[in-house]
Parts: structure tokens; C-alpha cells; sequence
């Protein structure tokens, strides 16, 4: 069968979370939410909260985030400055509240309901997902794998990346590292979680179970944001930016899982990706724009080089011509005819050839 590669971008999280325009619009939400209005449903009754102090201290440094993110085209454009610039700890600060804020905003809003309905279609059993598809996403939210939760009965959303076939700078293991066949995901910003930089290398998320009532869930979140912005020599990011150099990270979370170190691979997230995507002949972006900072990864992993083989473009996106004029700066040896634009966005398309 034809491998078909999908690409996901912001747009592919919209019905759920917010894309890079309208980030700070929801920071706002969020912190009014929070500070003055956080509700919880309890036996049919409307219970209002106050907020404890660890709530009030995450809001706070989302509403830096918020303001920051507004001089700037997008939070990920005021991560690379702060990276450039060697601004480390705001860089932390940044991730942290970032991963904060996704955490929350995803419990509160729940997942975009394409992505159950994408994994129901591509489901053979719980075990079995396609073997001639893969998916590259420039997302850091868990949006696929906690949709994934449900069909896997997995416990938390760590052990069903794992079972899913999720693989990032962080975590990749050697199926995904060292061969070209099979399922995949890979998240090449990673994921909004935490890691344990010490003996015992636990994995931690910001909100622990799927089913705690609002206010639970938001305090846990807050609280596990202020220990994580206290402890930060303690600590160390799953959401690391493509652009970013892998580290120590890797060494880290191979031990975390287990895995042997002579069977885990030094390549690197991009590296392993390349060898999944090269045979792909059909693309299926969806609500990814190119930005230029991402340009030197997207020409490693879609041009010439990294998919030789490509033959047929599906671009899923409201402004679906606007992404394919955009995508030229990529490649330009794909014939218009074969650069198909699909408007409609209720569900992820699935192209004829699967």
C-alpha cells in the first residue's frame, strides 16, 4: 500500500484549543476563569471557589505570558527569542506556563472530536493502528494520545503515548529510531509534561486522571505548575521546541521508560522521523501554515530529500491556497494538479488511497 504521511498542525486542535492568533485571547479567558468565576458542577449544584494561592500565583504568570505573546507573532516566536537571546529561565518560565495553560484549557474544553473520530476509522483493534501511515505533528499538546486513552484503557496519558507509537525528542524508542516501518507519531516540539531530572526519572503531567471535577483538576494543575516553577533545577521540560538542541534529554526519558542503552538510538527526533516519512507518497497537511522558522526542519523532513518518492498534496485548511502558495518555499517540483485543497474541516480527511 501507498504510505501516506499526515502532518498536523494548530489548525488541527481548533475545535479545542486555540491556535497562535488566538493565544492570548484565551490566556485571558483562562486567567478571568480562574481568578474570578472558577465553578464546579457537584450533585446538580453550581458550587463557586475561591482560588488558592497557587492559583492565583499561576494566573499571574499567565497573564506575563499573555501580555509577552502579545508583542510577539506567537508564543512559539517569543520562545525563540528568549532561546536566542539566552534568556533560560524565561524560557522555563514560558514552558511552564504553557504547559500549564494547554493542560487546563484541554481539560476544561475537553479533546477536538476529530481525533476520536480519526482514530475509529483508522482502528483496527486497540492495538493496531495502520502500518503504511505515520504522522508528523509540530503540536505540544496531548490532544491524539489522550484521545487514544479511551480506545487503549490505558491508565494515563504517558502510558498511552506509549502504547500509541508517540515518539519525540524526549522518548523515542527504537522501533521508531531505528526502522522505516510501522505506525508513528512524531511530536518534534514533544509533549506538555515534566520529568524528574534525578534517580527515579518519573514522568509527571499537570493534571493526573480524566476524571476530576473542575476545580480539582485546575487546583492540581496549579499546583504541580508552582512546585515545577520552584524546583526548576529538579525538572526538565517534555515540550522542547524543534528548533532547540536535544540534550540530555534524550539519556533521560530512554531511562525513564526502561529501555537498554545499547538498543536506543543516538539519532536524533528529525533523524528518526526522516527514516518513516521518506517512503511517503501521499502528504495530508492539516492546518499547518509554514511558519519560516520552521522552514529548515520542513525541508528536511517533506523536500526533495526526505520524501523522494511524494506524488500528491492534500492541504486541509479554511485558507487551504494560501498553505500551498506557502508550501512552494518547500518544494517546487510537485505539479499543481496534485496539490489538492480541501476547505471542509469537520473531519481530519481521509484520502482516497488509504
Amino acid at each position: 500500500m501507498r504510505k501516506i504521511i499526515y502532518l498536523f498542525g494548530a489548525g488541527a486542535r481548533c475545535n479545542s484549543l486555540p491556535t497562535a492568533d488566538g493565544m492570548p485571547k484565551a490566556m485571558g479567558s483562562q486567567y478571568g476563569f480562574i481568578q474570578y468565576n472558577i465553578t464546579t458542577n457537584e450533585n446538580g449544584n453550581i458550587q463557586t471557589h475561591q482560588p488558592t494561592s497557587e492559583m492565583l500565583e499561576y494566573v499571574e504568570d499567565l497573564k506575563w505570558l499573555m501580555n509577552a505573546s502579545k508583542n510577539h507573532a506567537s508564543v512559539d516566536t517569543l520562545a525563540k527569542k528568549l532561546s536566542i537571546t539566552g534568556n533560560s529561565n524565561d524560557l522555563y518560565k514560558l514552558k511552564n506556563v504553557l504547559s500549564a495553560f494547554l493542560s487546563i484549557e484541554q481539560y476544561l474544553k475537553k479533546i477536538d472530536f476529530r481525533y476520536d473520530a480519526f482514530l475509529a476509522s483508522m482502528l483496527n483493534n486497540p492495538h493496531s493502528m495502520p502500518e503504511h501511515i505515520s504522522i508528523l505533528s509540530w503540536n505540544y499538546d496531548t490532544q491524539i494520545e489522550t484521545a487514544f486513552q479511551f480506545y487503549c484503557n490505558q491508565s494515563n496519558v504517558i502510558n498511552a503515548q506509549s502504547a500509541l507509537g508517540v515518539y519525540q525528542k524526549s522518548d523515542y524508542n527504537r522501533r521508531g529510531a531505528g526502522f522505516s516501518q510501522g505506525f508513528g507519531v512524531f511530536k518534534v516540539n514533544g509533549s506538555s509534561f515534566l520529568c524528574k531530572k534525578n534517580e527515579t526519572r518519573l514522568i509527571t503531567t499537570y493534571i493526573s486522571h480524566n476524571n476530576l471535577n473542575m476545580f480539582d483538576a485546575i487546583n492540581e494543575a496549579c499546583k504541580n505548575y508552582v512546585h515545577f516553577k520552584h524546583q526548576q533545577s529538579l525538572y526538565m521540560h517534555g515540550l522542547s521546541f524543534a528548533w532547540e538542541p536535544e540534550t540530555e534529554s534524550s539519556d533521560t526519558f530512554i531511562e525513564s521508560r526502561n529501555w537498554e542503552p545499547e538498543t536506543a538510538s543516538s539519532d536524533t527526533i528529525i533523524e528518526a522521523a526522516k527514516k518513516h516519512v521518506r517512503e511517503a507518497e501521499i502528504l495530508v497537511i492539516i492546518g499547518y501554515s509554514f511558519p519560516f522558522f520552521n522552514r529548515d526542519i520542513d525541508r528536511q523532513l517533506l523536500g526533495v530529500v526526505g520524501m523522494p518518492f511524494l506524488k500528491k498534496i492534500y492541504f486541509q485548511d479554511p485558507n487551504a491556497n494560501e498553505i500551498i502558495e506557502s508550501f512552494s518555499s518547500i518544494r517546487n517540483d510537485i505539479s499543481a494538479n496534485s496539490m489538492i485543497p480541501i476547505f471542509g474541516c469537520k473531519q481530519f480527511f481521509l484520502p482516497y488511497e488509504l
